[in-house]
């Protein structure tokens, strides 16, 4: 849900990016984060403004048009116009050196400093392209993971992984098709990657805005690169085998899915090795693995008072998140764990 009060930005790949964006709009612009009701009764400013983050409009420190302007360079910041944001930082810094306002040039200089470090810090970074998705899919082992690597404003905001389900079903149907045809090419088996990808594009997108170009490690349909053009609104160009900077992208993708799908294998081997220990130590069949089911609650309470209970879940050899639960607990004697339990598993 969406409040029209409010602007939004993004999407961010990960929550660390969306913390290191407001890190580094607090070290540029130096807005404030602090409530409205805290920002109406401060009388002194306070840590944050000591420690350079924050430009202090709560004590009228700053010029509510100077603050409104940087408000502005943030958002237009988020936005990707980041030359815009240096040629308006420029035109305020020569105006106050020629009012001999040296100070306040020198604090301009500053933020057009730090936004050029932030700007070459930035390992994916050219004019030319401004917002694209980096798309490489990995497949192994009866298991898939897809890279998405964003460029938004020219900057590198991050790479997420992706991990697909039901993908040992497509593999299998492709190799049952490749021993129906002794003479298939090795190079059949690139169409569970690109069945992954298809699936993916046609899913992520749906209500994610596109980007103008798509970098993909396989080549999609035609028709699917339309239907999602003419859903969004957007004209979308995919990229299959780049050249040049787009290439070496695509390369750091790729090598990222097949990092995170060797994790993921090996974190899956692991617990697959402990679950059949525990199945012998229960004696249990191994054919009762793919039904086996663990359940833990847990009590929790503040001396007595506001009890929860929380419940996870493994299952399929992996802890299963979606169904983790967690309950308020009523009508029991304060600190009685045996009370709260016996009532969430009635539940």
């Amino acid at each position: 849900a969406t409040d029209r009060k409010h602007r939004y930005f993004g999407p961010y790949p990960s929550a660390w990016a969306v913390k290191e964006s407001i890190l580094l709009l607090q070290k540029v612009f130096k807005l404030r984060t602090c409530e409205d009701t805290v920002y109406a009764n401060r009388t002194r400013p306070c840590l944050l403004y000591q420690i350079k983050r924050c430009s202090g409009p709560c004590v009228g420190h700053i010029a509510p048009e100077n603050y409104a302007q940087d408000v502005a360079n943030a958002e237009a910041f988020l936005m990707g116009d980041t030359q815009q944001v240096l040629r308006t930082l420029e035109d305020r810094m020569t105006a106050h050196a020629e009012k001999l306002e040296f100070e306040q040039a020198a604090e301009l200089r500053n933020q057009m400093s730090a936004i050029s470090r932030v700007l070459h810090q930035q390992s994916i970074e050219i004019a030319s392209d401004k917002d694209v998705d980096i798309l490489a899919v990995k497949v192994q082992g009866g298991k898939a993971c897809v890279n998405l690597a964003m460029v938004r404003g020219g900057r590198h905001l991050g790479d997420r992984p992706y991990f697909p389900v039901h993908v040992e079903d497509a593999t299998q149907m492709q190799s049952d098709e490749l021993d129906a045809e002794e003479g298939a090419p090795p190079a059949a088996l690139d169409a569970v990657e690109v069945q992954v990808l298809e699936a993916f594009i046609a899913q992520h997108y749906i209500d994610v805005p596109v980007p103008a170009t798509l970098v993909l490690s396989e080549q999609v349909s035609r028709e699917l690169i339309e239907a999602v053009s003419q859903q969004s609104g957007t004209r979308i160009t995919a990229v299959f085998q780049p050249r040049e900077q787009r290439r070496h992208w695509l390369e750091m993708a790729q090598t990222n899915a097949g990092l995170q799908l060797a994790r993921l294998l090996a974190e899956e081997g692991s617990q697959q090795a402990r679950t059949r220990a525990l199945a012998e130590a229960l004696e249990l069949a191994p054919d009762d693995l793919d039904n086996f089911r663990i359940e833990c609650f847990d009590i929790s309470h503040t001396a007595g008072e506001a009890t929860q209970a929380s419940c996870v879940v493994f299952e399929h050899h992996a802890m299963q998140n979606r169904e983790y639960r967690r309950y308020n607990i009523d009508g029991i004697t304060p600190g009685d764990d045996y009370a709260a339990m016996r009532q969430v598993l009635h539940r």
